[in-house]
């Protein structure tokens, strides 16, 4: 099998790549599984409803237009013609378990003046009456029901809100609120349970034409609660996952370590071939070389070495600490200088790796008192 090349800096860069990756996500994958995280749960301890009621009925006067006596919820009513409002407010407490269960309530009625500029209302004045002292309750059960029927005669805060008009000189609408204030405490086995409730009837007095409003309280279910952190199951996709990158990529890894090889530098390979057979035969100058004749371009450093033996002068070359930018190698004679060029030889074998070229000068000399300064191009 021919094993892919690659240059030395990209197989480490790859390699360190996968290494790196292998271990972030071995590391992510150790905690998935060892440490899946936990999540917060709220579990009841103790559960139960706490519900505020109000019902009414409105009774009428004698009339042309009604043969019943009363008129039932959520109708339209004719001011004159009602009698009186009954109502009835109920409190009840239901638990999953017994519990201590006290209290009191009170019903209060509000006259309330206000003004409405917009869609702005504010409360210019407001009276109220307690139609129901504070009353005390307790039970030791899962259960409590408490009821409380409360007649509403209009005319009574009618009579209220004329005298306010007739000694204030204020002409408002007004509007009345029939409120059961309820405040208890639920003593179970698992704390303690406190809830303020208030149903509530609104009847607006400034017209004679009017609708109630009802307001009820505390219907949803509620409950004792306590936090408790749970460990999260393993999310067998994440590792599953996981598993299958980090096996790819030491598949990768491994393909990188045991079926590429580095690609050589043919001009360090060149130039090492040459310094191992004829190491002994070449001349290291630390100077620039100057020669004087004519210039003769070898095809081989064999050629070199063979026109080196015939005219017995020895090889010389520019030395340089990086081995790779030694290119040419000189034989001297009276009037011929011969040399072979590294980087131009592998050029015609690879014309795929442009080389660039730097110029360097030395002096040739045709007679004792005339120089001529020649260029010669070193491809790198």
């Amino acid at each position: 099998m021919t094993k892919l090349k690659l240059g030395k800096n990209t197989k480490v860069i790859l390699a360190s790549v996968c290494v790196l990756v292998i271990g972030i996500i071995s590391f992510i994958l150790y905690n998935e599984i060892n440490h899946p995280g936990t999540e917060e749960i709220s579990e009841s301890l103790y559960s139960y409803k706490n519900i505020g009621d109000i019902n009414y009925e409105v009774f009428l006067k004698p009339n042309i237009i009604y043969e019943d006596p009363s008129l039932a919820e959520d109708k339209t009513y004719i001011k004159p013609l009602v009698d009186y409002i009954k109502t009835t407010f109920s409190y009840e407490f239901k638990g999953e378990r017994p519990a201590v269960i006290k209290g009191n309530y009170n019903v209060i009625a509000m006259l309330e003046g206000y003004n409405r500029v917009e869609e702005k209302t504010s409360t210019v004045w407001k009276k109220e009456f307690v139609i129901v002292p504070p009353r005390y309750f307790e039970n030791n059960d899962k259960k409590m029901y408490l009821a409380e029927e409360v007649p509403l005669e209009l005319e009574k805060y009618d009579g209220f809100v004329e005298q306010v008009l007739k000694d204030v000189k204020i002409n408002t609408p007004v509007k009345l609120s029939l409120f059961m204030n309820i405040d208890m405490t639920a003593e179970t086995d698992k704390g303690l349970i406190e809830e303020k409730l208030s149903p509530a009837i609104s009847i607006p007095l400034s017209t004679n034409l009017f609708e109630i409003t009802k307001t009820v309280t505390g219907e949803e279910p509620k409950a004792i609660e306590e936090t408790k952190k749970v460990q999260l199951p393993v999310n067998k996709n994440m590792v599953t996952t996981y598993s299958i990158i980090v096996g790819i990529v030491v598949i990768l890894l491994l393909y990188l370590i045991f079926f590429t090889n580095i690609e050589k530098d043919q001009i360090i390979l060149e130039l090492n071939k040459i310094f191992k057979k004829h190491g002994s035969r070449l001349v290291a100058l630390n100077t620039e070389i100057a020669a004087k004749g004519e210039v003769h371009e070898v095809k081989s450093i064999d050629d070199l070495i063979r026109v080196s033996d015939e005219i017995e002068k020895p090889v010389m070359y520019r030395y340089n600490k990086n081995v790779r930018d030694i290119n040419r190698f000189y034989v001297f004679d009276d009037n011929f200088v011969y040399i072979f060029k590294v980087k131009e030889n592998l050029y015609g074998l690879r014309p795929e790796k442009p080389l660039k070229e730097k110029v360097i000068n030395w002096d040739k000399t045709f007679s004792s008192d005339k120089t001529e300064k020649v260029q010669i191009t070193e491809n790198q």
